[in-house]
């Protein structure tokens, strides 16, 4: 049996107040077919401008827009219910690969927007090279920007004199992007992602895994080489480490990134076995020498004692400042336990989470939570849980999407029926 994916949007109404409850107005695709059938694969991976009503995601379907015959996964996106193709080939048509991950930017004032993507085709940007050495065909991150069309190369390779070719792809694959505007004087975006590329940044890298590497452009006035966009300097880990990193996420502002790894070389003096994925905060500091490397790394995932947690965390997101921050765990001492996935909340690098999937008489779900993302204001948790006990209402035997206000512990489950 074929199963098919589409993309759904459930639409929930809230008001700050300590009164108010939380209501939902029902759910729409998001991803319809030109001609109102199914869709002819599956759709996933969506994200939706933080201040407007796009929305982006990846889509293996071939009848969401017509002369899609590349047999690929593609971006597309949704401008009030109008499809249109985002990972275009030079030339204006489907790509001749793969094209996964998306992320949009917030929009600017003046309507400009960023979505990036991973993708591992090679007609994207006309030019464009793969590296001479590393991996075959690596998957890249691109950046289109909106509304002119512009496809940029974001994990370009530097050259021998470490400058960047804006047309030179990594030596590894990069995937999971996250990109947000940083406010400055003109505005920039920041792009977050993780790399096994070890030809990316100015930093003096080693053969390894997955690292996060960040990386910022200009929207005001763009960098230029040889009359093409390049991005500034890409920042890595000032130590590859000796673990994969998963996870990656901005915060809004740009202040914060927060990724999971079971990597024990990270933080100093901290009791790593490498048994579990902890959620590490990275804390950015603007304005520093563009040859630097990221630093001021935490542990977000310790219990009360300051010990790590004794079970694998992930999954993490974080408030617009980045002050706010939710993960998955595993840990017993976090909340959770080897049968009990539950999903936290952190308001400190130095205080234990709080767990978010409970009811609103305080009992911690008895399933197990899947997945957490908590709203730009910190306000609002949206999960989902396999728990019976978190709301009223049958939930039947899988997975249900909630919605929390973690002030006032009310919980809604948001994926209902039409009745």
């Amino acid at each position: 049996m074929k199963i098919i994916l589409s993309i759904i949007v459930a639409v929930c109404c809230v008001v700050h107040t300590a009164e108010a409850q939380l209501t939902t107005t029902g759910a729409q695709i998001v991803s319809t077919t030109i001609d109102g059938q199914a869709p002819s694969g599956a759709s996933q991976n969506s994200a939706i401008a933080p201040n407007g009503d796009i929305i982006v995601f990846s889509s293996e379907a071939s009848n969401l827009v017509a002369d899609d015959n590349n047999k690929f996964s593609d971006i597309f996106k949704s401008v009030k219910g109008v499809l249109s193709l985002v990972s275009k080939n030079n030339s204006g048509g489907f790509p001749s690969g793969d094209s996964k991950d998306p992320a949009i930017s917030p929009i600017l004032p003046d309507g400009r927007y960023a979505i990036v993507f991973a993708s591992n085709a090679l007609d994207l940007v006309s030019g464009y090279t793969p590296p001479q050495s590393g991996s075959l065909n690596p998957t890249q991150i691109y950046m289109r920007l909106e509304p002119s069309g512009e496809t940029i190369l974001i994990s370009r390779a530097l050259d021998a004199d470490r400058n960047p070719m804006p047309l030179s792809g990594g030596s590894g694959d990069s995937t999971a992007p996250s990109v947000t505007v940083v406010p400055s004087n003109p505005p920039k975006f920041m792009i977050g992602f993780l790399s096994q590329a070890t030809n990316i940044a100015r930093a003096d890298d080693v053969a390894g895994g997955l690292m996060p590497s960040i990386a910022p452009f200009g929207a005001g006035v763009k960098i230029q080489r040889d009359g093409l966009a390049v991005v500034e300097d890409i920042k890595t880990l000032k130590i590859r480490p000796d673990a994969d990193c998963f996870d990656l996420v901005l915060s809004g502002n740009g202040s914060y990134v927060a990724f999971s790894s079971a990597a024990t070389n990270l933080v100093p003096d901290e009791d790593f076995s490498g048994e579990f994925r902890q959620v590490f905060l990275i804390e950015l500091v603007r304005n520093e020498d563009p040859k630097s490397e990221l630093k001021n790394i935490f542990v977000l995932s310790k219990a009360a004692d300051g010990t790590l947690g004794d079970g694998d965390s992930s999954l993490p997101s974080l408030s617009f400042r980045g002050d706010i921050r939710t993960f998955l765990t595993h840990a017993s001492n976090l909340g959770g336990s080897t049968t009990n996935t539950v999903a936290t909340i952190s308001n400190s690098t130095n205080k234990v989470p709080t767990v978010i999937n409970t009811s609103i008489n305080g009992a911690v779900s008895n399933g197990r939570a899947t997945s957490a993302k908590i709203s730009p204001n910190g306000f609002y948790v949206a999960f989902s849980d396999t728990g019976t006990n978190l709301a009223e209402g049958p939930t039947g035997s899988f997975a249900q999407s909630y919605i929390k206000n973690v002030i006032t512990g009310e919980v809604l489950r948001t994926s209902v029926t039409s009745g």
